[in-house]
């Protein structure tokens, strides 16, 4: 009997039969490769069989076997770490190489890196706003951001998930609560939300974050592209609906909590003229408002439905009674998604 097997990689399968050089055969129901050395088991004889003695064929065979449960092995033990509710996940993809392409890439093209590079970073509130260069504003030198995810527990690596990435008003990320998993879970979602995307970052830092949280995530999950969203609370909630107008490759909705916006005010999109305006409307990306009575935002949200809706955007007020100015609740979540799935033209 053979003992001492602990640095051989098995492999189950179908019995096969094994043919050596001296062209006896016999069933082996197991095979194995430590050392370069097969291994096969014959009823409950386990041996080791000299290299010598196996054919080409069948030595080639266990090689490749072993290969592909070495293969199976590693995407297993990535996938585990993906899994959950995970913090300060490292966002080392760039969804650009270079930093002009956050700009030029979007619908507002170069004239929005012109805007930003004679203006205050912050458009909504220039006097928390900073003269920052255009290229620091993206990727400042000691950018290494990182971000929390929650990954449904039951994921498999070949399912195509949704993304919803939430941008938070402060420094930290927005971890998503019980009720938020659930929803992850329920409409099989990916939630990350990136660290550093503060009301007192530029506008293009907190998109940047998402951008590049977006393709980590892509490159760590199997992605439905037809259903990456983004949103926000309060001044991340502006951000979701800025990102989703001015990258619609990328984002498909927006979910912005508490906060209005409107398309032709200088404090939302200045850069943009009624020609970006028209072509953003013909991507038909839902954009929602959430808030209640009790938001001190709440007076603004139906202007800014209506502001939407006049330009040809497809576009939802969602009042929700007793609401204050705080992330739209998960059973708002569920309103919410509701409608943008049943309204996105990619679906």
């Amino acid at each position: 009997m053979l003992a001492g097997l602990c640095f051989a990689v098995w492999v189950w399968g179908v019995p096969d039969t094994w043919a050596g050089r001296d062209r006896k055969s016999a069933a082996a129901d197991v095979q194995a490769l430590e050392n370069e050395t097969p291994i096969r088991r014959i009823g409950s004889q386990v041996m080791r069989v000299s290299p010598d003695e196996v054919s080409d064929d069948d030595l080639a065979s266990v090689q490749q076997q072993t290969a592909d449960v070495e293969s199976k092995q590693e995407r297993s033990g990535t996938l585990r770490d993906l899994l959950g509710l995970r913090r300060d996940v490292s966002i080392a993809e760039r969804r650009w190489g270079h930093w002009k392409d956050y700009y030029t890439e979007s619908v507002c093209g170069e004239k929005m890196m012109e805007f930003f590079a004679n203006a205050r970073s912050i458009v909504d509130v220039p006097r928390k706003g900073v003269f920052v260069s255009v290229e620091h504003a993206v990727r400042p030198p000691d950018y290494a951001p990182t971000m929390v995810t929650y990954c449904p527990s039951d994921y498999d690596g070949k399912e195509k998930l949704g993304i919803y990435i939430h941008i938070s008003p402060g420094s930290r990320a927005i971890l998503p609560s019980p009720g938020y998993q659930e929803r992850m879970d329920k409409y099989r979602l990916v939630y990350a939300s990136p660290s550093g995307s503060s009301n007192n970052e530029s506008d293009m830092r907190r998109c940047a974050l998402a951008l590049d949280a977006l393709t980590q995530l892509r490159k760590d999950y199997n992605v439905d592209e037809n259903r990456v969203y983004t949103g926000g609370t309060s001044g991340g909630g502006a951000e979701s609906i800025f990102a989703t107008f001015l990258w619609p490759q990328d984002f498909r909705a927006a979910f912005n909590s508490v906060r209005g916006f409107e398309l032709t005010s200088s404090s939302c999109l200045p850069f943009a003229d009624e020609s970006d305006i028209r072509t953003a409307s013909k991507n038909q990306q839902p954009f929602t408002f959430i808030s209640g009575p009790q938001d001190f935002c709440y007076k603004s949200m139906a202007g800014s439905e209506q502001n939407f809706r006049d330009h040809g955007f497809v576009v939802r007020f969602f009042d929700i009674p007793g609401m204050r100015h705080e992330t739209a609740s998960p059973e708002s979540f569920d309103q919410v998604i509701a409608w943008v799935e049943a309204n996105n033209p990619r679906l």
